[in-house]
């Protein structure tokens, strides 16, 4: 597992603990110092595995595509 995955798991069982306390997205982006975004995406995950997808499945895109050329 990579550093980045273990950080992910971390963070997913933090925010979830939370929130069954009955913590807000709101009062957990403030306490984990996340983004309110962040925290949303994290709390709707079942489980850390869905927010770790994009490490094995996702391809490979360019920045932007490239300019149709005249003619």
């Amino acid at each position: 597992m990579s550093p980045i995955e273990a950080r992910i798991r971390e963070r997913h069982a933090a925010i979830h603990a939370l929130l069954a306390q009955g913590h807000s997205i709101r009062e957990i982006a403030r306490e984990l110092h996340m983004g309110g975004n962040t925290v949303r995406r994290t709390a709707r995950a079942a489980s850390p595995e869905e927010l770790t997808e994009w490490t094995t499945s996702a391809p490979a895109q360019s920045a932007r595509p490239l300019p149709a050329s005249p003619g």
